[in-house]
């Protein structure tokens, strides 16, 4: 098949958004919204299309917290978000769309809150200028760039990426070397892929860096919206991109050869094809689905 077709024919990147459903017995109200790139007080909202957002160029964990306020406050207790897994497979505006997963266990980097990562900066000083307030002046800067209408999803994520790396740079033996992050590399088995000396080894060391801070800021997310009373409720995206990590490490879980998109419908009388490879079911029955448990396991 050719690839060119296969894209052309999968469906255009959706506006970031979210849905929350009130789960009162009496009622079952749906809003929907998306995120937009300015701050806005939570209780200022009138319209179930106000956006809010802070990180500007991309939402955030601490973004799922004023959203939640929201919720709270019309009586919602459920919240329903799109797939948050990494899919920036080509680092082009293409991997906006949220449902060609690059990893179905990663965390997406465009989620990640670099002003979190500052804030644990070690105060150092270089010709009399502390380095942590550097970092923030580069933030600041890159917030007004990023602050436009429409989120421009190729130089948010290079910017919260390069920030990131300058950040890891400084601190990495600090947090890569601390308790909780040994602990975030055994409970994952990540352990296993890091081998000192080898060639990537920094380039790795990075990555997990990164998901491991995704993985405390969306978790402190989650525990305030349990203590909200709140639901966050996930999307899981039933493919996976053919140039994923899935389809590289597993490559007999999958059939290469076909693919798979949206059967015909009211849009397209001929069906889509979203390049998704198909799985081999009876491969992936042999070990009693593991994958998918695994995958099912962290999502929960």
């Amino acid at each position: 098949m050719n690839p060119r077709y296969a894209r052309s024919q999968q469906p255009p990147p959706p506006s970031p958004c979210v849905s929350v459903m009130e789960t009162n017995r009496s009622a079952r109200l749906q809003a929907r919204f998306a995120l937009r790139t300015s701050p806005r007080r939570v209780d200022d909202s009138d319209d179930d299309s106000e956006r809010i957002c802070r990180g500007r160029g991309g939402e955030e964990g601490e973004d799922l917290k004023l959203l939640v306020d929201w919720a709270v406050n019309l009586g919602f207790h459920l919240v329903q978000l799109l797939p948050i897994n990494d899919t920036s497979v080509h680092g082009m505006r293409w991997d906006s769309y949220p449902y060609s997963s690059l990893s179905v266990f990663a965390l997406h980097p465009l989620y990640l809150r670099v002003q979190a990562l500052s804030d644990a900066i070690p105060v150092l000083r270089y010709t009399f200028v502390m380095l942590s307030n550097l970092f923030i002046e580069e933030i600041q800067q890159a917030k007004k760039q990023l602050d436009k209408k429409d989120v421009d999803y190729e130089a948010a994520l290079s910017t919260k990426l390069s920030i990131a790396r300058k950040i890891f740079n400084l601190e990495k033996e600090k947090v890569l070397n601390s308790s909780s992050f040994q602990q975030f590399l055994s409970e994952n088995e990540l352990d296993k892929l890091i081998s000192e000396g080898t060639l990537h080894h920094d380039v790795i060391r990075f990555h997990y860096y990164v998901q491991y801070h995704l993985y405390i800021q969306l978790s402190e997310a989650a525990t305030y919206a349990r203590k909200k009373n709140v639901i966050l409720k996930g999307d899981l995206p039933i493919g996976v991109d053919r140039n994923s990590v899935d389809t590289w490490v597993y490559p007999t879980l999958f059939r290469m050869n076909t693919t798979t998109g949206a059967p015909l419908d009211y849009f397209d009388k001929n069906g889509q094809n979203w390049g998704f490879p198909t799985y081999n079911w009876e491969e992936m029955s042999k070990d009693n689905y593991g994958w998918w448990r695994a995958r099912l396991t962290q999502v929960i």
